[in-house]
């Protein structure tokens, strides 16, 4: 992948990883939120932000990037990216409350 992508499906590709990355990262930082290793005053305000608005909005990016460049995408990829916006999308509206907790 080049630094600045000259075709469509290079955009496309290089958009999707990005997202899909987002999405992977700020689920592990959610996972080691809950397992408790962090102070849950900090993720009292930041919770709602990151199961509320960060997570959905992440999963509903990148399934829009996946199916509408899913001719760009590899078929492993588009199921993993599909499957990780799907769970950013449900998972993040019911984490909500436990991250404010």
């Amino acid at each position: 992948m080049t630094l600045f992508p000259k075709t469509t499906k290079d955009w496309t590709r290089s958009l999707a990883t990005a997202l899909f990355g987002g999405s992977v990262l700020v689920w592990l930082v959610v996972l080691w939120c809950l397992s408790g290793f962090t102070d849950h005053r900090i993720w009292r305000y930041a919770g709602p932000s990151i199961g509320g608005l960060l997570l959905p909005s992440l999963g509903l990016s990148l399934g829009f990037v996946s199916l509408v460049g899913r001719a760009a995408l590899g078929k492993g990829f588009l199921k993993a990216a599909m499957i990780a916006a799907l769970v950013s999308v449900v998972l993040g509206f019911l984490l909500s409350p436990a991250l404010a907790e």
